[in-house]
Formats: C-alpha cells, sequence, structure tokens
C-alpha cells in the first residue's frame, strides 16, 4: 500500500468516524459512500483505482464489524466513586481522550471497540481505591483476558483513567525477560507518555522525540523512570530529579520481575521517606503476567523473594491498588494450602475484586481454534507425523538434531510463499511478517534447529535467485516444491478481487526470501532483534521465553511439537491467538494430534473458568468463593506447575465433579476387549429398562438406576492412569468411586438431587452395525490416535460426546427452551427437571489415520455427566492422593528451563 493510499485510508476512517456520531450506526452502505465521495476529492493528489477502493472496502467493512462485550465481575462490597468523580465540572480527562483519539488515529479500534473499552475500563477503574479520598486503602485485584487477545490496550487505558483520576505513581511489571519489558514501554510510550523514553530526555526535554499520543498533544506529560532501553537504575532516577509528593502529574516505571531491580526500586523510595512515614501519593501497580514469578509459590528462593518484594513496594504507599493481569489465573486463585485463612493471607490473592475481559468478535482464541465449535477451523491445522524419531518428545539436552523433518521443511516453505503473497498485497508499505517454530525447551537443541534452519532457507535462496524467474523454475526440485505449497494454499485461500497467479508470486519470491531472518530466543542469543520498530520478516526458534506476552508481529505460520505440560504454560504458549485481520486465511498451526487435544482440554477449561466467574458474579459472590472454587475444579491438577502447589512426596488434592461431565479420552488398547464385555455384562444386567430414545435404535436409556451396581461396573472399568480421581493404584477404590457410594450431596438450584439413583444410556452413531444386548447399534465414529509407543489411543479434540448428548432424558420442552446448546446448558437443565447423574456408554468405532496400526474394530468409552449441587462443604469435595510418581508421568515433574529467563517453571521436554 503507497503512502497516499496510506494517508487516503485515514482520511477515510477519520469521516466515518465523524459520521458514526451523527448517525449512530456504521454499514456497509456509508462506508462505500464515503469512499466514492473522497475518491473524488482525492483524485487530484493520488487516483484510487477500482481495486484499491475494492480493497479498503473489504478491509473497512469488516473492521466495523467487530464488537466487544463488557466483562463480567466478582467483587466485595466497595465505594462506587469514578462517575461521581467525572461528573465534576473541573474534572479533565486529559490522558484517556488523547488516548482514544491516538486509537482512532492509528487505525486500531473501531468507535464501538473503543466505547466498550472506555466502558470496561471505568468498571475495572471503580474496582480501585479512590485517590481523591485521605481514607487508607490497600486494593486487590485481578483481570483475566485472553493470551494475545490486546490485554496491553486496557491495562494502557486503565494507566490513562488512573491519572487523570489522581493516581501518582503508576508502575506496570512485566515478565522475568527483558525484551519483554522493552516491548512493553513502548507501548506505554505510544499510548500514555507521547515521547520516546530514551536516556537523558528527562533532564532534556528539547531533546524529547514525540510518538503516538504525543503527536496529538504534548501539553502535559507523565514523568518517566525507565526507558524504551533500560529498566530502573538509581542513578539514572537521581539525575532526573524527580519527586513523588506533590508532583502535579504522575510517574510511570516499567520494570521487570527482577530482584536487584525491584530491590533498587525500594530503596530509592525508601529514602524519600520522611521520617520514614509512608508515601501518600496513590499508587497503581499494574502486574503483567501476574501468574509468573509474582505467586508466593513456597518453592524457589527467588520467586518468594519477589513476591515479598511486590508486597513490600505496595507498603510503602498510604494508598495503593494491586491489579494483576493475566491470562491464565489458575495460580493467583488456584493457591493450594490447607485453609481458606492461609490463602487469603497472601497478600496478592484478588481478594477484592476479579473481573473477566471479553475479547473483541476478531480475536482467534483458543476458543474459536480448539472449542466445541473449531470443526469449521480445519484449515488452519497441519498434522505433524513425522517428528518424534527426530526429536522425541522426551529428549536430552545434548541430543544432536540431524536434518529437518519434512513436514518443519513444509511448514517453512509455507511461510515463504505466505510471506510473498502478503508482500504483494501490502505493496510499498510492506509490514513484519513472522514464524514460530517451538519444539524444546533446550537452548543447545533450539540453536541446532536455527542453523539447520538457515541452511535450508539459504538453499532455497540459492535457487529461487538462480532460476526463479526462469521459465523451468517450476522443473527443479526447489520449483516443485513451493508451486506445490502454493497451490495448496491458493485452493484454501481464492479470497482476493483478483487472483494472483503463480508467475506473480515468482517476481516476489526472490524479494521476500532475501530479507527473511532466522534466529533463536533464548539465554545464549540476545532478543534484541524482535524490536519491531522496523518491518522484519523473521522466523524465530525458542522454547519458554517465547511462551511470556512476546508478541511475534504479523504471524502467520506457527510449528509446534511439544508433550503434554500443565495447562496454564500450554496456553501461554500459544503465540498464534491474536488477530490476523488481512491474513487469517493464510494462517497455519502445525501440530501434533495429542498436542490438539491438550489445546482442546485447555479450552474447555478456560471456559469453565469463565462460566464460574458469570455464575458467580450473577449470585453476588467473592472471590474468596472463586479462588476456593477454582482449587476444586476436576482436571486442575494438571493446570500449573508443581512448585505452585507444594513441594511434597505426596500431595492430596480436592477436587468437585458439581455439574461436571469426565470422560474417557484416553483407552488403553490391552483393556479393551475386558472393558467392552464388563460393560456389556453391566448393560445385559439392567436390559430390561431400557427404552428408545427418540425411535433411535441407536440410542438407549435406562432411569433411575440403583447406584450400587453403576459403581461396581464403575470400580471393574480399567481407566487410563491419567484418568484423575477414577484411577486406582493399589487395591483400593479410586477417590471418585468411593466418593459415589456414599455421596449424598444437597442442590444449590432448589431442586433435589439424588445420587443413590442414576441414569445410564447406550449411545451409538453412523458407523458399522454391531449387535449389542441383543440389540442392533451403529457404532459411533471417533478420530483416534495411538500414543505412548501405540499402547494407547487418543480420543481426537478430547471428547467422546457429541453437544447434545447431555440432554438425554430431558423432555422436548425444556430441550427448546434452552437457548444455549451447550453441554454445560444442557447439565444445568438436567440438575433442575431430572438431578440424577448420568452414565453416558459409547460404542466407538476408531477411525485412525494409519490403519496399519492394531487398534480394535470397536471399543467401549464412558462419560460421567454430574448435576450441580452443593460443593462449598467438605462433603461435596473428592479428596484424593498424588504422588511425585504419577506427578512426573502427568507432566507435573519440575524443570527448570534451559533457557534461564523465565521464572516460570514449563512442565515438560
Amino acid at each position: 500500500m503507497s503512502s497516499n493510499l496510506d494517508l487516503f485510508e485515514r482520511i477515510i476512517i477519520t469521516v466515518i468516524a465523524t459520521k458514526s456520531l451523527e448517525k449512530g450506526v456504521i454499514d456497509e452502505k456509508l462506508i462505500d459512500q464515503i469512499i466514492n465521495d473522497y475518491r473524488m476529492v482525492f483524485k487530484q493528489i493520488h487516483p484510487i483505482s477500482d481495486i484499491e477502493s475494492a480493497l479498503l472496502k473489504i478491509k473497512l467493512t469488516a473492521r466495523y464489524k467487530i464488537s466487544m462485550d463488557v466483562g463480567v465481575a466478582v467483587y466485595t462490597e466497595h465505594e462506587d466513586w469514578l462517575q461521581e468523580l467525572k461528573s465534576r465540572p473541573k474534572y479533565n480527562q486529559f490522558y484517556w481522550d488523547r488516548y482514544t483519539q491516538y486509537l482512532r488515529n492509528s487505525s486500531k479500534l473501531n468507535e464501538k471497540i473503543i466505547k466498550s473499552l472506555d466502558n470496561v475500563t471505568d468498571e475495572i477503574v471503580n474496582f480501585f481505591g479512590n485517590p481523591t479520598k485521605d481514607n487508607l486503602f490497600q486494593r486487590r485485584g485481578l483481570v483475566i483476558g485472553d493470551v494475545q487477545s490486546g490485554k496491553t490496550s486496557n491495562y494502557i487505558g486503565l494507566c490513562c483513567k488512573a491519572a487523570d483520576a489522581g493516581y501518582k505513581v503508576i508502575i506496570l511489571l512485566t515478565g522475568t525477560i527483558e525484551s519483554l519489558r522493552r516491548q512493553t514501554q513502548r507501548r506505554l510510550d505510544e499510548g500514555f507518555v507521547g515521547f520516546r523514553t530514551v536516556p537523558g530526555v528527562m533532564r532534556n526535554p528539547n531533546k524529547r522525540e514525540n510518538l503516538g499520543v504525543g503527536l496529538i498533544n504534548a501539553s502535559q506529560e507523565p514523568q518517566v523512570l525507565t526507558t524504551c532501553l533500560s529498566d530502573f537504575n538509581i542513578d539514572m532516577a537521581n539525575g532526573a530529579n524527580i519527586q513523588i509528593e506533590g508532583c502535579p502529574v504522575p510517574t510511570l516505571l516499567v520494570i521487570k520481575k527482577n530482584a536487584f531491580n525491584l530491590n533498587n526500586l525500594i530503596t530509592w523510595i525508601q529514602n524519600r521517606m520522611a521520617n520514614d512515614q509512608k508515601i501518600t501519593a496513590p499508587i497503581l501497580l499494574i502486574d503483567d503476567e501476574a501468574d509468573n514469578a509474582s505467586v508466593n509459590t513456597g518453592g524457589a528462593e527467588v520467586i518468594k523473594r519477589i513476591n515479598s518484594q511486590v508486597r513490600t513496594l505496595l507498603n510503602l504507599f498510604d494508598r495503593a491498588t494491586y491489579v494483576g493481569v493475566t491470562a491464565t489465573p489458575f495460580a493467583n486463585v488456584f493457591i493450594r494450602h490447607n485453609s481458606v485463612d492461609e490463602m487469603l493471607g497472601d497478600d496478592l490473592f484478588p481478594r477484592d475484586f476479579i473481573y473477566s475481559l471479553n475479547p473483541p468478535s476478531n480475536y482467534i482464541g483458543v476458543r474459536r481454534l480448539f472449542g466445541s465449535d473449531s470443526s469449521d477451523n480445519e484449515s488452519y491445522f497441519i498434522e505433524i507425523s513425522d517428528t518424534e524419531d527426530w526429536l522425541p518428545l522426551r529428549h536430552k539436552i545434548d541430543r544432536e538434531v540431524q536434518e529437518l523433518p519434512e513436514s518443519l521443511k513444509h511448514a517453512i516453505r509455507t511461510f515463504i510463499i505466505t510471506t510473498a503473497m502478503r508482500d504483494i498485497e501490502d505493496g510499498e508499505n510492506i509490514k513484519s511478517k513472522s514464524m514460530l517454530i517451538n519444539v524444546s525447551r533446550y537452548t543447545n537443541i533450539q540453536n541446532q534447529i536455527c542453523e539447520k534452519t538457515k541452511n535450508y532457507i539459504d538453499t532455497l535462496k540459492i535457487d529461487i535467485e538462480s532460476y526463479g524467474l526462469s521459465e523451468k523454475f517450476i522443473e527443479t526440485e526447489t520449483g516443485k516444491l513451493l508451486f506445490n505449497n502454493f497451490n495448496e494454499l491458493f485452493n484454501e485461500n481464492n479470497f482476493k478481487p483478483q487472483k494472483l497467479k503463480w508467475d506473480d508470486l515468482k517476481l516476489s519470491l526472490n524479494k521476500s526470501i532475501s530479507t527473511i531472518n532466522v534466529m533463536a530466543i533464548n539465554q545464549a542469543n540476545s532478543v534484541g532483534n524482535l524490536d519491531y520498530n522496523k518491518p522484519k520478516k523473521l522466523i524465530v526458534i525458542g522454547g519458554n521465553s517465547l511462551s511470556r506476552g512476546i508478541t511475534l508481529e504479523g504471524l502467520n505460520v506457527s510449528y509446534f511439537y511439544r508433550r503434554p505440560m500443565a495447562y496454564d504454560t500450554l496456553l501461554q504458549m500459544g503465540r498464534w491467538f491474536g488477530y490476523r485481520d488481512g491474513y487469517e486465511s493464510l494462517c497455519k498451526i502445525y501440530m501434533s494430534l495429542a498436542a490438539k487435544d491438550d489445546f482442546a482440554k485447555a479450552s474447555e477449561i478456560s471456559d469453565d473458568l469463565r462460566s464460574e466467574i458469570e455464575e458467580m458474579g450473577s449470585r453476588g459472590l467473592t472471590p474468596r468463593d472463586f479462588g476456593l472454587k477454582v482449587r476444586h475444579h476436576p482436571g486442575l491438577l494438571a493446570i500449573t506447575a508443581r512448585n505452585k502447589m507444594i513441594n511434597a512426596q505426596e500431595i492430596t488434592e480436592q477436587i468437585s465433579i458439581s455439574g461436571q461431565l469426565i470422560e474417557t479420552v484416553r483407552l488403553e488398547i490391552k483393556d479393551s476387549e475386558s472393558n467392552y464385555q464388563t460393560v456389556e455384562n453391566f448393560c445385559n444386567s439392567i436390559k430390561d429398562q431400557f427404552e428408545n430414545i427418540e425411535g433411535s435404535e441407536s440410542r438407549l436409556i435406562a432411569k433411575s438406576i440403583n447406584r450400587e451396581i453403576v459403581v461396581d461396573l464403575l470400580n471393574k472399568f480399567k481407566f487410563h492412569n491419567q484418568q484423575y480421581g477414577l484411577t486406582r493404584f493399589s487395591n483400593e477404590e479410586s477417590a471418585i468411586i468411593n466418593f459415589l457410594r456414599n455421596a449424598n450431596p444437597s442442590s444449590k438450584l432448589d431442586h433435589p438431587i439424588n445420587f443413590s439413583l442414576w441414569d445410564v444410556c447406550i449411545l451409538g452413531g453412523s458407523g458399522s452395525e454391531t449387535e449389542f444386548i441383543g440389540n442392533k447399534f451403529k457404532l459411533r465414529i471417533r478420530t483416534m490416535k495411538p500414543t505412548e509407543q501405540d499402547k494407547v489411543v487418543l480420543i481426537g479434540n478430547s471428547r467422546v460426546a457429541d453437544k447434545r448428548d447431555d440432554a438425554v432424558g430431558l423432555s422436548n420442552e425444556t430441550i427448546e427452551l434452552i437457548k444455549k446448546n451447550t453441554p454445560k446448558a444442557f447439565r444445568f437443565a438436567r440438575s433442575k427437571e431430572i438431578g440424577r447423574p448420568l452414565l453416558m456408554i459409547h460404542l466407538v468405532e476408531p477411525k485412525v489415520k494409519d490403519m496399519n496400526k492394531t487398534i480394535p474394530k470397536k471399543m467401549i468409552a464412558l462419560g460421567l455427566s454430574f448435576p450441580m449441587f452443593d460443593d462449598t462443604q467438605e462433603t461435596g469435595l473428592v479428596r484424593y492422593k498424588i504422588n511425585t510418581v504419577l506427578a512426573e508421568y502427568m507432566g507435573l515433574d519440575e524443570h527448570n528451563d534451559d533457557d534461564g529467563q523465565d521464572i516460570n517453571v514449563e512442565i515438560g521436554a
């Protein structure tokens, strides 16, 4: 896109913003009219072609369809103070007004999004302590947003509104990596400070280079004690001659979670405390990636020290608000102590409020890619199946890496093709493009892969430079491979006003590939090259250092091959989440089926977490109740690293099964035949009680079955040893089975709950026909992946049941009334209408990609669907133990990352 076309786009956006205030609506007709009107005005500067006009119309129409709902909150009683303050005649929202103008000018957000951002930040700031009053306060809160979903824009908004309201010290704690701190400082420079922070500018304002909001209005600027080049430094702070008390403008610091730097800041502030009196200027401390390093884990000394330093820093001020910001809040609220008092005693626990952000409608996140409705997004994924011999999931630090596997070469070629395609569309206004390779946590291996990738890129470069413009290029090995990649992409992505031909792409290939750089991001390599001040084309290889807050600009190809790990770490590694406006259809994620299933489970847990916030908010419950709820969530045993639980040889866990569906998504092949026979014997024993569901012979239900025989079946069934709470590790019954034998929970919906009786359903599908308990059933076809040396099969997407299976037994009238046709909504309805647990028996026909694997032709899978009941008391919780051997098997072993940059512990190799 030329600079003239860029100018034309900015003019159109400004006019649309003005018209939207008049008309109250932005639609395709209005956009079309404004573009056509201003084409006539603009033609003397630069004629806008029909193609350019069509592309701009498509881009802006998509942009103005984007919407964002306000979030939901769980909170304790508090003072509503912000709206009253804003209604005062002399109230000036200088920082907020120029930030919203910057967002409009930079084409980042439309008016609907800005209005939603205004409402959301108002709600959150209102939970802060009131800075205009003299009463003392120490407020603690947590803001939850999705990975790469725009949390930074949100907390810049919080900084602006806090400054307008009267907060005089604003500290932004970033992660533990300097490149992330610098990236965050640059964002704050643009959205809050207004000038480029480099050493010396505070002492000499004439040297300042205005940018972002500073180009809109530089009449009022905050003091800054950190720069885009350096973290907090006592000598630099003393040289700036900055005062905190009595200063009319706020002071900003962007600091990484480093014990040395935090100690220096604490010392510097203490030296400014008159007679050891606390600072009276109100402070806002925003802790980005709050689950990383800030939580008092009781593990490594450095982690405890940072937690202590953050709390010490807050306690230097009479009036302080702490806000943690994270996409994975499990470590913050999943505090594994023995009593409620100990949990609440952690000063960073969000005791005052928890606010869950909703991402904009154009956000591509875990829910969209891996959730229950993700079947329409299969085009994003390319399965990795050739990597285990090259680099096993469990590998040692000294492994020697051989030639790249074909799947990785394919991914690199895909990146080259998409880069060339996007360069053509960019024209003169080239933007950054990135590829991610994440296959090992070890620096040594990352560096080897980096060299192999460089060599492969160099080979392709030589062939493209030598033969790229020749008609015979397609006859060369490189030409054939690139042409095949091009055809694969083009068949899926015919989205342009004009068709892109191979000959057009060839002209761009040489220029595009010549500017691609390959780099590793870890302890042994500088992270400075991730500075996107100028557009860059990067293939980035890394491990944990890329799992926290780092944004890879223009990322559209990701290659991810890692073993299952803690869900919080897994989600943080999803750098491919985010916004891909304009090139979404070119994005590809290379990953194994097992990793895809892990993300699907993480999606389910993430959705459940948000649902709990919504439910608890509607019931007026507090963060204390929410913290306890998350602690007892089923499956969350593997939600975070074991050093964020407790360090013990044997861990006693508590989980709740209220309103949950537990399924056997992993099935041992050796136990398949015996499990099938066990379940068939059980069904034969109650054969006369089965009746058809909706007239289907492949769906039967037996109602009000005595719990003793159901529990006996579960006790005989051989569960995979990763089936938390159901697996037996001795002759004793499993924890859940023991709980079910005696459970008599009370309802929390004012409807009777009866665990002494169960409903049992047999569910078939549309596959091959089989005979079961004298009836003919069609089997349920389920995609399966052999794992663990082909001893276990993993059911694709980590789901056995169909979305509506939880509705079994409900009346048609009830089903019609349910607005959200989700499993959770159906379980809620079953809780009210029926009140009994449901045992699902799935007759499954495995669908395996490699038919040479020895997989049974039919298998049995189970699902346990529980009604919602009161789980706030000990009697409503399942207690079980886990030892370190099982913790390691489940991916909960403690491994320090060889990158040496993330204090947060990653699980697995």
